[in-house]
């Protein structure tokens, strides 16, 4: 049922209420000014009938005035007609008191009843209360109405019934269906405009029940105009009994099924919500987010990761993030990704490089966790957060390599070489490798460097550092420590003579002349030569025989090489 049925019941439950209000206070009236009764119609019917008291008639009309007041139609002075309804409803308790000094009666019980019930309308915590008083005062309806409609006959003798009639029925059950309708949308009603199948099942239901104690009554009166059985005592009580026990089970399976279904709909609007709250965090959040697949592929992702990447968001979850890891990286991250699943770890969080849509390379930071299932503990998927981190990344590349490198020629510095020194040494050791350290110096760089200036003497410091780098091989490291001083590794040698093939072939090189700045400058090199192990096994010792030998060519003529040799 949708949210404007629902309004269409509410009205049609206010409107039917005032209507039935109105109903009584006719059909008081009509009794007591005489003009339905004086009718012979029914004392045809039924020799021993008696019409309704005048007291009786004048009570239903103060109940549907009561009833009146106690609408919410009223809503500017609502207050006052609650506290005059209420007023009415003593009035009514006070009449009936006076009537019980003569007798009591079935009405008169019921009449108690319905004053009890305008008393309490809509006053704090009386709701079940009253509405379980308006489900008997429509009980004795029906019994009356049933004793009286189909067999008038069959209480004649009974004192306590012989000043009831059909009137009294009817009234007592639009009484009763009345007070139900003032509060439309509470406690036992709210089953009636409920979107569940509770409120389909009693929508359905209860009308059935609350007439079958009319068509037992009648199927009564035919088995026995017919001499199927003879008439038994009583059995309208048993009908009343059965209908109630009908009614409250009904309502009791109504409210299951109703409290059920709102708990699944409250549930499936957490839910709803919950999603909706994880989507929206997920698009508006400032770094990569993802849901991916035990498979690696891309299941949900969000605007960031998708800006970050370069793919659409349609792209993207037709790719894995395999296919955009860095080759290097992808082993690391495959690996981390299966001990997540297998519990041996719970978090997966790396640096890593991801290639973008155009081929650009970039470093994020990884945080991947696996979501498993709450029963079976199965893994489900992973959820990952990704950062940009390529400029922090360049940062600390550049900020390393200044710290590692000299800010002039861009070669190592004497941080750098002394760490390749001790890999190159320790590899050496192990594997018993010869290795030669070089010393050399730039000839006759002072005196340019002096008479041509120091920006000249900066642009030759550069250009020797190219001619030195293409002097070498790949595997050997060239720094500058000071000045003109250059230090040269040489790793893996086949014997120390190689050492002096490759020192004459950099000599040769820096032979030749250079052009900075418009001058044409020549100028040599001197090199010195030591060689692990022959020289010694420690480093210090060896750059130290390597100085040695360099002053010692510098000393017999500069622009040649010297292999240490000791004095």
């Amino acid at each position: 049922m949708s949210r404007r049925n629902n309004l269409t019941l509410l009205s049609f439950f206010k409107s039917a209420s005032f209507v039935m209000s109105i109903l009584i206070i006719c059909i008081g009236m009509l009794v007591l000014s005489g003009w339905l009764f004086n009718i012979t119609l029914f004392k045809s019917i039924s020799p021993n009938y008696v019409s309704m008291n005048s007291e009786y008639a004048i009570i239903f009309i103060l109940i549907g005035i009561a009833l009146l007041l106690q609408q919410t139609h009223f809503t500017k002075q609502s207050s006052i007609y609650l506290i005059i309804g209420k007023w009415i409803a003593i009035i009514i308790f006070g009449l009936l008191i006076t009537i019980t000094t003569h007798s009591i009666t079935i009405v008169i019980l019921n009449f108690f009843l319905v004053s009890i019930a305008l008393f309490l309308v809509k006053m704090k915590n009386t709701l079940y209360i009253n509405q379980t008083i308006n489900t008997f005062i429509g009980l004795i309806g029906l019994f009356i109405l049933t004793t009286y409609l189909f067999n008038p006959d069959i209480h004649a003798g009974s004192a306590s019934l012989t000043t009831a009639s059909v009137y009294s029925g009817i009234c007592f059950i639009l009484i009763s269906l009345s007070l139900f309708f003032l509060q439309p949308s509470s406690g036992v009603m709210s089953l009636f405009i409920s979107n569940t199948s509770g409120g389909s099942v009693a929508r359905r239901l209860i009308p059935v029940v609350i007439a079958a104690p009319i068509l037992f009554g009648y199927l009564q009166i035919i088995g026995e105009q017919h001499n199927f059985y003879s008439a038994s005592t009583g059995m309208e009580f048993y009908y009343i009994s059965i209908t109630l026990t009908f009614i409250i089970v009904t309502l009791l399976i109504s409210f299951m099924l109703m409290h059920t279904d709102i708990l699944q709909l409250k549930i499936e609007r957490e839910l709803r919500t919950s999603e909706e709250r994880f989507h929206k965090a997920m698009d508006t959040a400032p770094i990569g987010m993802a849901i991916v697949a035990l498979d690696g592929k891309f299941i949900e992702v969000n605007k960031a990761l998708c800006e970050l990447v370069g793919y659409s968001k349609d792209e993207l979850t037709h790719i894995t993030f395999q296919q955009i890891t860095h080759s290097d990286d992808l082993a690391i991250d495959v690996a981390n990704s299966r001990k997540l699943i297998e519990g041996k770890i719970h978090l997966n969080q790396i640096e890593k490089r991801y290639i973008r849509k155009n081929g650009d390379v970039i470093w994020v930071q990884l945080t991947a966790s696996l979501l498993r299932d709450s029963v079976s503990h199965h893994p489900l998927y992973f959820i990952t957060q990704v950062q940009d981190i390529t400029e922090r990344k360049l940062t600390e590349e550049r900020i390393r390599h200044l710290a590692y490198h000299d800010s002039l020629t861009n070669l190592p510095n004497r941080r750098l070489l002394l760490d390749r020194l001790s890999i190159a040494f320790d590899f050496a050791k192990r594997y018993q490798l010869t290795l030669a350290l070089m010393f050399l110096d730039l000839d006759k760089f002072k005196s340019i460097n002096d008479s041509l200036g120091h920006d000249v003497g900066d642009e030759l410091l550069k250009a020797a550092a190219v001619r030195l780098n293409h002097a070498l091989r790949s595997v050997d490291t060239i720094a500058r420590i000071s000045g003109d001083e250059f230090v040269i590794l040489l790793n893996g040698l086949q014997n120390a003579d190689e050492a002096g093939h490759i020192a004459q072939k950099i000599i040769e090189n820096m032979s030749q002349h250079f052009l900075i700045h418009g001058h044409e400058i020549y100028i040599g090199c001197t090199i010195g030569i030591s060689i692990y192990p022959n020289d010694g096994v420690e480093i210090s010792e060896l750059m130290k025989k390597a100085d040695l030998a360099m002053y010692a060519g510098k000393e017999a003529g500069r622009n040649q090489y010297q292999y240490f040799t000791p004095r």
